[in-house]
Order: structure tokens, then C-alpha cells, then sequence
């Protein structure tokens, strides 16, 4: 019986990741075995099937209610790592919909259920959007809290320079900019700042944004370099970013022209 659904399940996970367009009739093949076997630790298996493939394609209110369901089986069924990563696919969801409050709610639910597997990434994957969530309702003290524990926890220099990128960014929204270019700038000596140039965009694009904050001009140089990259990498969500921070410089700077063309691209994208 154990091998059955354990095979069972492999295909459905390996259906979701390789052969997608495929897979629903593989997911509902096993939850009908799940369901004829009554075993909990796999029927939330199944509903995790089905989360992952509506986060796929984009059907987020499904996907949000199937990760919840398989949350539920997963505590019934004692399996706390599971819990949390179905808690973390939750949050991940609620971010992309900016639902914040319920971003916290979900990841301060997750802390609950942290143990020794996988202790240090969970830590600091729910620290991190702990993070997040609390940037993005202004309580910036509680939020660079939580980077810092974030931070303690992250296990390679990657992460780590992740974290600091949006500690970078929370100095800058709490009136600390010169100590942001400080931390930003450092970064640019890192491995992923040259290797992953989606990320190398984001620092330079928020260490231009806190010379913008001091109103110097040399903001726009980093924002035109991050524009070039996100241009070139096709990173729509990142343009939007780079299009409003160019509409405020030139503002800012008294050229409406160039201020109306980036906000017109940004309100665009």
C-alpha cells in the first residue's frame, strides 16, 4: 500500500514539473487512490499536487485553497515540514496578491511548526517575508527585526546578500539612505550581483534610489544602468519599478517630459 501511493505520488510531482500540460489527469488518477485508501499523510500529498499545479497556471485562488488543505492533512497527519513548506507556498501566494496582513498571520503560523528539518532555511524564509510583510504596512522597525533573525539563519552568501538587499532598501524608506548606499554598494563585490543579473538590477536600481533620496543626481546613472538590464532580461515586474523611479527623478528634476514618458511606460507595463 505504501508503495503504491509513494509511486503514485513521484508520478504526480514528476507529471507538475516535466510534463504540466499532462499532469491534472495524473493528479486526479491519485487523488482517487488516495481517497480509496483513507491514508491522511498522502491525501495532503494529493492536495499539494494540486497546489503546485494551479500556482503554475496561475489559478491562485485554487492553489491558495488546495496549499491549505494539505496544510490541514499535514498537521493531522504529524508531518510539520510539510506544514510549513504548504504554509510558505501560502504566503508566497498572499505576497503576489499583496495581501500583507495575511501574509504575517500565515508566516507567524509557520514558526509554530519549524523543527529540525530543514531548521535554518524555514527560519529564515518566514523571517524574511515576516520582513517583507512588515515593509509593506510601515512598521520598519519590526521589519528590519526580522531581516536581521532572517539573516542569522541564511546558510550561503546568496541568501545573505539577499536579505541585505532589502535591509538596503528598508534604510532607504526609513530616512536612512546614506546608510543604505553603504550595505548596497557592498554588494556589488558579491557572486550573485555578477552572476544573476536580475538581482544585480534591484541593487542598483535601490542604490539609486537612495542617492535620490539625497537628492543627488548621480541616482540616475544606477537607475538607467538597471533600466539597460531589465530592458534586455524582460523583467516586467522590475521595469515597473525602474519606469516610477525615473518618473520622479526627472519630476524631481523638472523635466516633464522625460517625467510623463517614464510614468506613461510604467503605468504601461
Amino acid at each position: 500500500l505504501f508503495r503504491l501511493l509513494k509511486t503514485n505520488n513521484k508520478k504526480a510531482e514528476r507529471y507538475n514539473i516535466s510534463k504540466p500540460d499532462s499532469a491534472l489527469v495524473v493528479l486526479q488518477d491519485f487523488e482517487k487512490l488516495v481517497q480509496s485508501k483513507r491514508d491522511t499523510l498522502y491525501r495532503g500529498y494529493s492536495h499539494l499536487n494540486f497546489g503546485d499545479y494551479y500556482y503554475n497556471i496561475k489559478q491562485d485562488s485554487t492553489s491558495f485553497s488546495s496549499y491549505n488543505k494539505a496544510k490541514i492533512a499535514f498537521e493531522n497527519s504529524k508531518d510539520s515540514s510539510l506544514v510549513v513548506y504548504s504554509l510558505l507556498m501560502m504566503s508566497k501566494i498572499l505576497k503576489e496578491k499583496n495581501d500583507y496582513y495575511d501574509m504575517e498571520a500565515v508566516n507567524v503560523e509557520a514558526l509554530n511548526f519549524v523543527n529540525a528539518t530543514n531548521r535554518n532555511y524555514n527560519f529564515s524564509a518566514i523571517y524574511t517575508n515576516l520582513g517583507i510583510s512588515l515593509k509593506e504596512t510601515y512598521d520598519y522597525e519590526k521589519s528590519l527585526t526580522y531581516y536581521k533573525k532572517a539573516r542569522k539563519y541564511a546558510e550561503d552568501d546568496s541568501s545573505k546578500a539577499l536579505i541585505d538587499n532589502n535591509i538596503g532598501v528598508l534604510y532607504t524608506l526609513s530616512e536612512q539612505p546614506q546608510k543604505a548606499i553603504v550595505l548596497l554598494s557592498g554588494l556589488e563585490k558579491t557572486n550573485i550581483f555578477h552572476e544573476n543579473e536580475k538581482f544585480k538590477a534591484r541593487v542598483l536600481c535601490n542604490i539609486g534610489h537612495a542617492y535620490f533620496k539625497l537628492n543627488d543626481s548621480k541616482a540616475v546613472d544606477y537607475f538607467l544602468e538597471a533600466l539597460s538590464i531589465r530592458e534586455r532580461i524582460k523583467d516586467d515586474y522590475g521595469l515597473v519599478t525602474s519606469y516610477i523611479h525615473l518618473a520622479e527623478y526627472y519630476q524631481w528634476n523638472n523635466n516633464k517630459i522625460s517625467a510623463k514618458k517614464y510614468a506613461l511606460k510604467s503605468y504601461q507595463t
